[in-house]
């Protein structure tokens, strides 16, 4: 989504680097804002590559993924963290990065969090995207080689993962599934099988 916006982006797998190649990269690219997706598992370990992100650098730190999206006003409570994104992000990720760089303000941003220079907090929260085709572009694989991934349930052979939907039919007391993406929505078959055709190119 950022590059269709004439973005410079660059991807890093946190599995494949350690911190200080990590802060490297940063300072090389020349990186102006980054941004981590956690799950409650592995937020602890976001939480402290973000603190040494800003321990050697000004860049903005952007935190989204299901832990951020179910507490982001405790996330944000973070002092290495900027900005928290709830929800789908592609959107948001665009709007934020655009007004940034062109220092505007941003408290038309919906489904964001952050917080003033007195401490204060806020958040606003924006509908569901019907249409994930208008959100969802193709992954850039290009960003995450395919070739550096392979596992076991693939039975050693590359794999790629594939969104045919987001949300869910059910309300299950016991998964955040609900508050993450409300209601189930669907794309395209014809979109699916265009994507399947693309990764088979790799």
């Amino acid at each position: 989504a950022l590059k269709k916006n004439s973005h410079n982006v660059f991807g890093i797998d946190c599995a494949f680097h350690d911190f200080n190649a990590i802060k490297r990269i940063i300072r090389e690219k020349n990186i102006g804002l980054v941004g981590i997706s956690s799950h409650s598992y592995s937020h602890t370990n976001a939480v402290f590559l973000s603190n040494k992100i800003k321990s050697s650098s000004e860049v903005i730190t952007v935190f989204g993924g299901i832990h951020p999206t179910l507490f982001p006003e405790k996330v944000i409570k973070e002092p290495s963290i900027d900005f928290v994104i709830s929800g789908e992000g592609e959107r948001v990720l665009v709007e934020l990065t655009n007004k940034l760089e062109r220092n505007k303000d941003i408290k038309d941003v919906l489904s964001l969090t952050y917080k003033d220079n007195n401490g204060n907090i806020y958040t606003n929260t924006r509908a569901a995207e019907l249409d994930l085709s208008s959100c969802l572009p193709f992954p850039d694989r290009d960003i995450f080689p395919l070739k550096s991934y392979y596992g076991v349930n693939s039975r050693n052979v590359y794999y790629a993962p594939l969104i045919t939907s987001r949300g869910c039919t059910h309300q299950c007391s016991y998964c955040p599934a609900c508050r993450i993406w409300p209601g189930w929505r669907a794309r395209k078959p014809s979109e699916v099988v265009d994507e399947m055709e693309e990764i088979l190119k790799y």
